[in-house]
């Protein structure tokens, strides 16, 4: 959506992947508009201009970035994070997740959970590179929520590697959300991990066939911080169906 600076009732919106040279331009008489067709997990620009009639337009608004949702996963899952080129600093407010991951801290100096590839509270079990989840105030909250699988949540088992720079300075939760653009309010806990003593960390299978765990949302991991600064690093994430569960099939459709 926009805001309108005059009396127009029509636009015109283009869009484009993220470093492409294409445009696509469509008219729009609603505001907000809605782009149909866009590809999954996809990086996109997009501006708009006011149509003033009489072959009259404004200039093009600056551009609004997005990325699509993605095409539900398949099973088994794995994640190391080490095929990414990331900052090397665990205090990084651009630091990136991997492709249709979605992350949301409500820390203000060091940035939502992303991958590190070294430096200070970098821990990995395999490769160079780490998902790192650092706040910077009492009470803060971060979260990495995984993308969707195309079987039912209820049906996963998640394996993975942990390290806390220390005990008890923080608490790492793994569980579930419901609504994306409201990772703090949709998210439920399944399981609290341990605090470790060490760096050295340990490897962490957590369950979701729970009787009360839903068919449809994200995994998702929740890191709150009661301390004045602190991280957890995660590596070697890996969804497969929980033992006792066979994947499944949707009915063959006629195309």
């Amino acid at each position: 959506d926009w805001v309108a600076t005059g009396a127009e009732s029509a636009w015109n919106v283009r869009y484009k992947e993220t470093g492409g040279t294409v445009w696509t331009e469509v008219p729009a008489t609603t505001n907000p508009y809605t782009l149909q067709g866009l590809a999954f997990g996809t990086h996109y620009v997009a501006e708009v201009q006011a149509d003033c009639g009489s072959g009259e337009t404004s200039i093009w608004s600056e551009s609004v970035s997005f990325v699509t949702t993605c095409d539900p996963q398949s099973l088994p899952y794995t994640e190391n994070f080490d095929s990414y080129t990331t900052s090397s600093t665990y205090s990084d407010n651009n630091g990136i997740a991997p492709g249709c991951w979605t992350t949301y801290s409500t820390n203000t100096t060091y940035g939502a959970p992303h991958i590190t590839s070294s430096g200070l509270y970098h821990y990995v079990n395999s490769g160079t590179n780490s998902m790192v989840f650092t706040c910077s105030s009492d009470g803060a909250d971060a979260y990495a929520a995984l993308p969707a699988f195309n079987q039912p949540l209820n049906t996963l088992s998640l394996n993975f590697w942990r390290a806390m720079e220390n005990t008890s300075y923080g608490t790492l939760t793994v569980g579930y959300v419901t609504n994306l653009q409201d990772m703090g309010n949709s998210f439920v806990t399944v399981a609290t991990i341990p605090s470790v003593s060490s760096t050295a960390g340990d490897t962490i299978t957590v369950d979701f066939t729970d009787a009360g765990i839903p068919a449809a949302g994200n995994i998702c991991f929740h890191w709150y911080k009661d301390g004045t600064y602190y991280s957890c690093c995660i590596d070697d994430i890996e969804v497969t169906l929980a033992d006792g569960y066979t994947p499944v099939v949707a009915d063959p459709t006629v195309a």
